[in-house]
Parts: C-alpha cells; sequence; structure tokens
C-alpha cells in the first residue's frame, strides 16, 4: 500500500509535462530551434553585480551565466577533553554554470565545489554538487530532473553564500537530507504562494556506511516523496536569503516542509526496513534594519524488525537566529540558539546526513553562535568574524555537560 501511494504521487509529477507536451518539431519551430530556422544573433555579453550576480551571455534564444564563489576560514577549536587546533580551509570554492535554452523554455544548472571542506556535502575535496534540467511549462511553473535540493528546510535550501553565519546551524546540519537524485514540480499557488513536490532516491544505510544521497545512484526500489510550500505573509523576503542587508519595509515569510519514504538498513547483526518520515516550519522576517529567522524540525523512523527493545526513534530541532544592523547595509551583528532533542534510542546512529553526529550518551545537544559581519557588497562580499559554542548534554544526570569552543574569520565572495 505504502508503494503504491509513493507511485501514485509519482504519476501526479507526470500530469502536467503530458498536459504540456507538445510534438518535438513544433517545440523547435516555436522557440526557435533547429527546425524553426531562426537566425542566430551575436552574443551580448553582461556582468550583474546585484542579486542575480555573473556574467551572463544572451545569445537571443539562449543564455549563459556562469558565477564563481568563494569562502576562505580559519578556525581555531577548543574541544572539550581535546587538542586545541587551527585551521585554514577553503570552506567552499564553487563554479556555477546555468543557462537556458529554446527561449527560456528549458533550462539547466551544473555546480561543482573544489573546496577543501564542502559545506553542502560534509565531505572533502572536489564534488559534484547540482545538476539538473528545467522544463519550464509556464512563468513560475516548471518539472525539474537530476541532483538537486530536495525542498526540506528553509536554512539548508538558502545558498551557502547568502547566509547569515559563516556556518549552518548545527541543527539545520542534522536534519537535512542533503542533495538527492530525482524529479519534482514546483510553482505557485497563486500570487502568495509557491510550492513543490518531488520524488528522490531516499535512504539506505548499510554496514559500510553507505548511504543514498550526494552523488550516488538508487540501491533499491524505495523512494521518498518531499513536499514544500512558502507563503508570503508581508512584503517581499525571499527564502533563499538571510538577514537584512538591504533594509526595507516588513516583509515575511512562513514555510513548510514533510517528507515520508522506506528504507533498509544493514548494521551489523541487523537487517531491516524502515520508514523514514519528518516535518519543518519556518518564519523568516526583516523590518527596518532588523531580522529574525525561526525553523522547528522533527525526523522519525519506524523499523520493520526491532534491534532489541529498539524500533525506531524520533528526534526534535529547533534554532532562533536575528540580526541588527548597527551600520545600514554594512556592519552587522547576529546571535543564534539552538536545540537538539535526540531520542535516548537513536545517540550514537549519526545525523541524516553525515554533517553532524550526535555521541553516544547525549541526550540535548545546544549551540550558541555569535558573528560580526561587514557587507563590502551586500551577500556577495562580506568578512564575518565570531566564536560558537556547541554544550553536549548527557544522559547520564551525574556527568558534566561537555563544552566544544570554536573562533573563526571568514571572507565570503560570490561573483
Amino acid at each position: 500500500m505504502r508503494k503504491f501511494s509513493l507511485l501514485a504521487v509519482a504519476s501526479l509529477l507526470v500530469l502536467p509535462v503530458v498536459a504540456q507536451a507538445k510534438p518535438l518539431n513544433e517545440l523547435l519551430a516555436a522557440n526557435g530551434g533547429v527546425l524553426g530556422m531562426k537566425e542566430a544573433s551575436p552574443a551580448k555579453v553582461s556582468y550583474s553585480n546585484g542579486a542575480n550576480n555573473g556574467l551572463m551571455m544572451d545569445f537571443g534564444d539562449s543564455t549563459l551565466r556562469s558565477n564563481l564563489g568563494l569562502q576562505s576560514v580559519f578556525t581555531f577549536s577548543d574541544p572539550e577533553g581535546g587538542e586545541d587546533e587551527t585551521s585554514f580551509d577553503v570552506r567552499n570554492a564553487r563554479l556555477e554554470l546555468a543557462g537556458s535554452i529554446m527561449n527560456g523554455e528549458f533550462g539547466w544548472v551544473v555546480s561543482n565545489d573544489f573546496g577543501s571542506t564542502n559545506t553542502d556535502s560534509a565531505g572533502t575535496g572536489s564534488q559534484l554538487q547540482d545538476a539538473y534540467f528545467d522544463w519550464n511549462l509556464c512563468e513560475g511553473e516548471g518539472i525539474r530532473f537530476g541532483q538537486f535540493k530536495t525542498g526540506y528546510g528553509r536554512q539548508w535550501n538558502t545558498s551557502y553564500a547568502n547566509q547569515q553565519f559563516i556556518d549552518r546551524s548545527n541543527v539545520t546540519d542534522f536534519f537535512n537530507l542533503n542533495r538527492q537524485g530525482g524529479v519534482a514540480y514546483f510553482g505557485n499557488i497563486g500570487d502568495v504562494a509557491r510550492h513543490s513536490i518531488g520524488l528522490f532516491n531516499g535512504q539506505q544505510v548499510r554496514e559500510d556506511g553507505f548511504v543514498e544521497g550526494l552523488n550516488t545512484g538508487g540501491q533499491d526500489n524505495k523512494v521518498m516523496a518531499v513536499y514544500d510550500v512558502s507563503l508570503n505573509l508581508a512584503g517581499d523576503y525571499d527564502r533563499s536569503y538571510e538577514g537584512a542587508p538591504m533594509g526595507g519595509d516588513l516583509a515575511a515569510t512562513l514555510g513548510a516542509s514533510a517528507y515520508y519514504g522506506q528504507g533498509d538498513a544493514s548494521v551489523t547483526g541487523f537487517a531491516s526496513d524502515f520508514d523514514t518520515y519528518g516535518a519543518a516550519v519556518d518564519l523568516g522576517m526583516r523590518t527596518g534594519e532588523l531580522s529574525l529567522q525561526i525553523e522547528g524540525f522533527y525526523a522519525g523512523q519506524n523499523w520493520d524488525q526491532s534491534l532489541g527493545e529498539v524500533d525506531g526513534f524520533d528526534n526534535y530541532g529547533l534554532y532562533v537566529q536575528g540580526g541588527y544592523f548597527v551600520v545600514p547595509s554594512e556592519w552587522e551583528v547576529a546571535a543564534r540558539f539552538g536545540y537538539i532533542a535526540a531520542d535516548d534510542d537513536f545517540a550514537g546512529f549519526g545525523s541524516q546526513s553525515g554533517f553532524v553526529s550526535i555521541p553516544a550518551g547525549v541526550d540535548n545537544q545546544y549551540e550558541i553562535n555569535l558573528v560580526v559581519s561587514y557587507y563590502i557588497n551586500g551577500h556577495n562580499l562580506k568578512l564575518q568574524t565570531g566564536p560558537s559554542w556547541v554544550i553536549n548534554q548527557l544522559q547520564d544526570d551525574n556527568a558534566d555537560d561537555s563544552t566544544d569552543f570554536r573562533y573563526q574569520v571568514g571572507m565570503m565572495g560570490h561573483f
């Protein structure tokens, strides 16, 4: 029954494509393709330094945009019970290419991270990030096919270049579903909301630690469905950026997302199918020089076979962050508080995506982040610095909490 339900969702994704489908010769003729015999025009090259910055080449019926993203970070770490460490890292080194053909009916995106530490994959070295096609059925509505972010979680779907802090919250990194290979429909709900629904490879865990997700194919016949919706409450506050570097009147958005899927796990002495599910809600707003963002998460699993007395788990998380521009559009101070309530049976299993793990024996995890940012050119070029503390509260009430301290200085540019 569960597989039938997921297949039904897949059929809904296909319906908009079928309804809009045309014969190939009509598509090409209408959009200046080979059969349309539309004359090529000289390319127009320009560079934008605004919100949609980058090098743009316009060929008439097709376009090409390129971006370079760089983030270099110095980190001093003082972990509880460990040795102090200092490290200079190229946190992100992104080459991003995007284009459109046939007068915008089809689009594509390819991006790769050459950084020494990938903030969008929790890995190291060169890794493919986004690689997908968009079939734009009409303005604001289309089908996406390839590898991309699933839509679950606000902060996770905010570009690394448009974030208010040097790093995402530990809460976001714990609950996010990473990038997945799949297909999704996206569109508008009237003039006040946007939504998407997609099918992805889902999650599978094996004894060797393999998990379906970024740059990996499906390993079984199970899939995961993800739905997200964003409601514009006031003004123009896009969920694709954080903070208020541009100032302005009151603007706010409310969002929600949920997922459900199936998978299988295989660890030493244990193999079982499982259901996986989760939900998130978020609110973001700005007014003048002040900004506020709140996001709450739930994630659970239910196993068909129990491992001893454990047959699944339920995890919860929340973060709140806010900032204020003491010098409009230039100097901002911001603070964040995060909280993860890990199921007692979950501690030590890792996380949803592999970014952040909850050590065995930890009941709750807290984080406190402070940052001072100098916006040289909005989110496109900024200098940031500040400390953070991660506090692990142990399940043993008689044991002392552990605190890991970190201080960072980072330079972020997106050109």
